[in-house]
């Protein structure tokens, strides 16, 4: 059995001795310190499986914890200790990333409970990120020519990416150019007719993700576009789309009839990405 590793900080000493030895029966390995900053280097300095922290500490809050911590390692469990006169600040806590928060007094038992279920899901997704270098995955959609539909099939695309680390949760590059690239297959690709069909296919490793957007249109000249920042076209509705597409993703290419596009979108750390935004 793993003997996870805690970081306690309060800077109650009874208090944080009392929990300190109600852990440590449960045979969790408990290090304990009495400040924020301490904490912070500490955290910084060697590895931990969770970090149980006081709201109210005598150098800093929570927040500030939880935002250190996330900044170090974003998936790191953080739970925050409060007793109900700071419990606005136990929520602003939650919105900066903590994962739970106990009321004080502690009923250690629920405290027990909770390390245990955050550990749990810690643990789980670490086996999966075990295993992410070695994901293939293929989607593919094929929807009717309707607007309706594209929501739906790009967020569904976005939470794999975002769970494959190949993009963050804010960024917004694929998204764009999906939802750019599948209303030109709809309006210029099939003009509108609902009954011709989009085909979306997402092919997606932990390296990179592939989109091809085909539409049942005859093509068009993808060569032949006008330049979206010369002065007469900058305030018009219309050709704008590719030119983003282009400048959002790291590789983009058509097919020679040009009703099908393709796009590649590489992992920020990946070597590839990291030539093409230098």
């Amino acid at each position: 059995m793993k003997h996870y590793r805690l970081l306690l900080i309060d800077n109650d000493l009874e208090r944080i001795k009392l929990i300190r030895e109600l852990l440590e029966e449960k045979e969790f390995e408990v290090l304990t310190v009495g400040d924020g900053n301490s904490a912070i280097n500490l955290f910084r300095s060697q590895p931990f499986d969770l970090i149980l922290t006081n709201i109210m500490l005598n150098d800093m809050d929570g927040v500030e914890i939880v935002t250190a911590s996330r900044e170090i390692d974003h998936e790191l469990p953080v739970i925050i200790m409060s007793s109900s006169s700071h419990a606005n600040k136990a929520i602003k806590a939650l919105y900066a990333g903590a994962h739970h928060f106990v009321r004080e007094p502690i009923e250690i038992e629920e405290l027990v409970q909770t390390i245990e279920k955050l550990l749990c899901y810690r643990q789980e997704h670490d086996s999966y990120k075990k295993v992410y270098p070695y994901l293939e995955q293929k989607v593919v959609f094929q929807i009717p020519g309707d607007y309706s539909f594209m929501g739906g099939v790009i967020q569904y695309l976005n939470a794999i990416l975002i769970k494959l680390g190949i993009q963050e949760e804010d960024d917004i590059q694929v998204k764009v150019s999906l939802l750019e690239s599948i209303t030109n297959a709809i309006e210029h690709g099939n003009h509108g007719n609902a009954n011709k069909k989009v085909e979306i296919e997402a092919q997606i490793t932990a390296e990179k993700a592939i989109f091809t957007i085909k539409d049942q249109g005859k093509g068009f000249n993808y060569q032949n576009l006008p330049d979206p920042t010369e002065p007469e076209n900058i305030i018009k509705a219309r050709g704008r789309g590719i030119f983003m597409i282009q400048n959002l993703m790291d590789e983009v290419s058509f097919n020679a009839k040009g009703n099908v596009i393709t796009m590649i979108k590489y992992r920020p750390d990946h070597e590839k990405h990291k030539k093409m935004i230098a």
